[in-house]
């Protein structure tokens, strides 16, 4: 009789605690909000402290930080946005004056006093990094906290090193795949076509666990990835991006980046952070490339976990 009492409290308990989780996870809401002509599309996960996540593929929605949202909504009220041009939001023109890290920096700012929140923590993966350096460095009194996954820097002196190491950690699958599409004319009706592919093939050069890799490659298709919208902004990226230097050593709020040792963009790059930003520290992910929350899922939350704790006080 007692085993069974006990049997039916722990599946109560272990009922109850399911509920409870798919609940917070499954929690999702999806609305758009008009800036200057344009729509930003966002997603919010949970509940509690607010937080925003900012992508780093650019051209591409943020599916694919669908997972790490959720996780993050287990732990605090988690805003997931599209920039500009990308997945569900709009633009109303492509140009590098209307589609750069700085608009987005002002879509971020238009959104938080939107839903009118005093201060939130930024989370900016790769590309999305750069763009919360960008916030960081023009709003910085709505920021609690800066945590930045694999960011690309605050300005392109990366790429002297980054396409270096994507060549040398595609595979050969990956460098078929690439340059079978790589002569296609661009009058070619297939060079949108022929630009996603080759996308597809260099994200390879990312990931360490391949099954990962075919994770996010699944995610990026002719739906979801926009490579006119990838290259306004880099070359917006490109041009402007030195001015961040000045303005971030005043930015004051805790900052962590995380990264993998395998990441093509490299140690390098989060130095390069540290120079501009004192406040910023710094955790590598071992055996891990530009996703560690999928490839190295424990070590990732050990160390997120333990910075966002510290947002809470």
């Amino acid at each position: 009789m007692g085993i069974h009492v006990t049997l039916r409290r722990d599946l109560l308990v272990l009922v109850t605690f399911l509920s409870t989780t798919l609940s917070v996870v499954s929690a999702q809401t999806s609305t758009t909000l008009p800036v200057d002509g344009s729509t930003l599309f966002y997603r919010e996960y949970g509940s509690g402290q607010p937080l925003v996540v900012v992508g780093g593929l650019a051209g591409a929605s943020n599916d694919y930080l669908a997972t790490l949202a959720q996780d993050l909504g287990k732990r605090f009220r988690t805003i997931l946005i599209d920039m500009r041009g990308t997945g569900g939001s709009t633009i109303t023109r492509l140009d590098t004056a209307n589609v750069a890290p700085r608009r987005v920096a002002e879509d971020l700012e238009a959104l938080r006093k939107h839903l009118q929140i005093k201060r939130w923590v930024v989370v900016g993966h790769a590309f999305g990094g750069s763009v919360a350096l960008t916030y960081a460095s023009l709003f910085p009194e709505g920021i609690r906290g800066l945590l930045l996954i694999g960011p690309t820097g605050v300005d392109a002196g990366f790429l002297d090193y980054y396409h270096r190491n994507i060549g040398a950690r595609m595979s050969k699958e990956d460098s078929a795949l690439f340059n079978q599409w790589r002569h296609i004319s661009s009058w070619s009706p297939q060079k949108p076509k022929a630009k996603l592919e080759q996308f597809r093939a260099m994200l390879g050069g990312y990931f360490v666990d391949r099954r990962s890799l075919e994770d996010v490659r699944s995610l990026i298709n002719e739906r979801t990835y926009v490579s006119a919208v990838a290259e306004t902004y880099w070359a917006a990226f490109k041009d402007r991006s030195p001015r961040m230097h000045d303005l971030l050593p005043s930015f004051k709020a805790p900052t962590m980046i995380i990264q993998g040792d395998k990441d093509p963009v490299d140690r390098r790059t989060a130095d390069r952070i540290r120079k501009a930003l004192k406040t910023a520290k710094y955790k590598e992910i071992r055996n891990s490339g530009a996703f560690p929350w999928l490839e190295k899922p424990k070590d990732f939350w050990t160390a997120a976990d333990l910075f966002l704790k510290n947002l809470r006080r």
